[in-house]
């Protein structure tokens, strides 16, 4: 099992071993849930589930197999993925880009798009109809959910 946190401060080269002392073909990657329905703001829940979405999809485009489970908005838990993966260097990528979105800083000489502005034109593809083979439908339906309540809400005031 490996959670998020456990990426903190380490570079690739750390996330390797850390993969390798699982000593199981299949990884438990833990990513928690910054928000809970109706104690954090619409909007904050549907970036929430971009990013695990975005998350998500990186893992499923270099895992050999791969599972996750559904989290509703209103439970307070982490959400786990299962991952199998031969290539360890590149799992080790892939959780090193998604610790920036959670626990780690890009590097200063790194002069890319930073995680959630990824995260955001990923979802803009999946909506958009570019991306169709989807990791986790079920995170994208509830940023769907969320994303157009925040609208809805934002259009009555100002019809008020």
């Amino acid at each position: 099992m490996i959670e998020i946190e456990d990426l903190e401060d380490l570079n690739k080269e750390d996330i390797i071993n850390l993969i390798l002392e699982q000593k199981s073909k299949v990884i438990d990657f833990y990513i928690y849930k910054d928000t809970v329905q109706f104690s954090s703001e619409n909007i904050a829940i549907a970036i929430d589930y971009a990013n695990l979405a975005y998350s998500g999809q990186l893992l499923y485009d270099i895992a050999d197999e791969f599972e996750y489970d559904k989290v509703s908005p209103a439970e307070n838990k982490s959400v786990l993925f299962k991952i199998k993966c031969k290539d360890i260097e590149s799992l080790a990528e892939v959780l090193l880009e998604i610790s920036y979105g959670y626990v780690n800083d890009y590097p200063d000489d790194d002069d890319e798009s930073n995680f959630q502005e990824l995260s955001s034109n990923y979802i803009d593809e999946v909506i958009g109809g570019s991306i169709t083979k989807i990791a986790c439908p079920y995170f994208i339906e509830v940023y769907k959910e969320f994303s157009v309540e925040e609208d809805d809400e934002e259009h009555k005031s100002k019809n008020e």
